[in-house]
């Protein structure tokens, strides 16, 4: 069995730390009403990711 572990980071800035040899990150400021709208269009695919969203939208909404 797979276990994925997600954390929410909040109040982020940028870093310029140079990415590992394996890495291709890029970084796309999206709000989470907009990246809603990519999975409900099926533009973000990837279920980790997709889960990832929608689990910290869920979080910020209850912390309201």
């Amino acid at each position: 069995m797979n276990t994925c572990h997600y954390f929410l980071a909040l109040d982020l800035f940028p870093a310029s730390l140079p990415p590992d040899e394996d890495e291709s990150i890029e970084v796309i400021a999206t709000p989470f009403d907009e990246a809603m709208s990519l999975i409900e269009r099926g533009e973000i695919r990837d279920s980790k990711t997709a889960l990832g969203i929608c689990l910290a939208v869920e979080y910020l909404t209850r912390k309201r």
